[in-house]
């Protein structure tokens, strides 16, 4: 148990540094090029990984609990969006 909770935290780490690093580079690119359509969106993405990161390892470090807890909100989440795509058979 106590190696696995160590892979996490080693995972964790490396993730966060290449996301530092993604930042630094969108924020330089953004510094030196101005506001670009294509460094907006990838400043927009790094954004959205550092997100999905955080709200990751918080429900990690929550345990088993945190967990299922977001998993069950991602499916419900992607279920809804199944069900609004999929066309109504009673129109």
């Amino acid at each position: 148990m106590d190696s696995i909770n160590n892979e996490i935290l080693w995972i964790f780490i490396g993730l966060f540094s290449f996301l530092i690093i993604a930042s630094i580079i969108g924020a330089i690119l953004a510094a030196l090029k101005g506001p670009t359509s294509t460094i907006t969106n990838l400043n927009s993405r790094i954004k959205a990984w550092w997100i999905m990161c955080i709200i990751s390892a918080v429900a990690i470090s929550i345990g088993t609990i945190g967990s299922v807890i977001l998993f069950a909100l991602i499916s419900w989440l992607a279920l809804r969006e199944l069900v609004t795509l999929t066309p109504d058979s009673s129109r």
